[in-house]
């Protein structure tokens, strides 16, 4: 069951950010789609480098976000990231989404899943 984001405005942009809280590289994929679409990539990157590492994008009624996260560390270490939903520079009800877990003997890890905007 996905995670229900929102109420959103569906005329005000939504500001979709990637952070790492914990010293590992963080990777990942986004992806969106309206109600009754197919999924289409949003966004892609890495929080090891100096690019920004977030988007804005239209938001409209039914809307759903896809994402995929590779984590890259020292091995079996606990991670933290998180991706925060907002609107208006605020995050929306229920729109920070924590990736937490633990790399394994190799020091990765990858997590997916998908939200809903109300």
């Amino acid at each position: 069951m996905p995670r229900i984001v929102g109420p959103t405005n569906v005329a005000v942009p939504l500001d979709i950010n990637v952070s790492g809280m914990s010293p590992h590289v963080c990777a990942y994929r986004l992806w969106w789609r309206q109600a009754n679409t197919d999924w289409q990539v949003i966004a892609e990157g890495s929080t090891g480098d100096q690019a920004p590492d977030h988007v804005r994008h239209a938001l409209a009624e039914g809307a759903q976000l896809a994402y995929w996260v590779g984590v890259a560390g020292n091995p079996n270490t606990s991670y933290q990231a998180i991706i925060t939903l907002g609107q208006e520079g605020k995050a929306l009800p229920n729109g920070l989404v924590g990736v937490e877990g633990q790399t394994n003997d190799a020091g990765v890890d990858v997590q997916e899943d998908w939200v809903s905007f109300v």
